[in-house]
């Protein structure tokens, strides 16, 4: 059972928030691992300011998570069952706090006429931060069933480069209503390719203890 907000505004304020929340019933099944009947209730709200100016974007947002669960597992640290944990009823309380920056540069564009075609080049670079404390090694305890269970403490940079390229006809002509809706307007540009290269930078290697 999912409860999820997408940004909205604070109020009148300049600050935006969001909420991610479930309440799971879950199970896991293996070889030489079972989990049953386990419940998890998630929260995750978000606040963030995004601004805006002279073409930078730039996103701070801070976030607190809670994460409850009726079961827990106690990890194999000696290798004595193969390096597969082992179940524990004991509950477990998952809690951390979170802070991230998203830095946005003005995209570097520029136009080119090949055949028949008006191809445009867009450039678009990020630079992003990112830090989550409070996990610890409890991330070793925590059953991984889905996406929600994957959390660690991490102290991370990184930036990435989005190459995008759009083609659209050089003498653009009016389209009717039903051409734009059929995607045969030939004015309208299209995207004709895109491609993303990253790369990222853990300043904590053993997120906090989870390896």
């Amino acid at each position: 059972l999912r409860f999820d907000v997408v940004d909205e505004p604070l109020h009148h304020s300049p600050f935006y928030w969001r909420l991610g929340s479930s309440l799971s019933y879950l199970g896991r099944s293996e070889y030489g691992f079972h989990v049953r009947n386990m419940g998890r209730f998630d929260l995750y709200p978000h606040l963030s300011l995004p601004l805006v100016a002279g073409g930078w974007s730039i996103v701070p947002e801070i976030a607190l998570r809670h994460t409850f669960y009726t079961t827990s597992q106690q990890p194999d640290l000696t290798g004595a069952n193969a390096g597969t944990p082992t179940v524990s009823h004991d509950p477990l309380t998952r809690s951390d706090a979170e802070a991230s920056i998203d830095l946005r540069p003005p995209a570097l564009e520029r136009d080119f006429t090949i055949g028949h075609r008006v191809l445009r080049h867009v450039i678009e670079p990020e630079l992003t931060y990112r830090f989550v404390g409070g996990i610890g090694q409890n991330a070793r305890n925590t059953p991984l069933i889905d996406p929600a269970d994957i959390a660690t403490d991490t102290n991370e940079i990184g930036y990435s480069l989005m190459q995008r390229f759009y083609a659209r006809d050089p003498h653009p002509q009016t389209c009717s209503d039903v051409d734009q809706a059929d995607g045969k307007c030939r004015s309208t540009p299209r995207e004709w390719a895109s491609w993303q290269i990253a790369q990222k930078y853990f300043l904590n290697p053993d997120f906090g203890g989870a390896i």
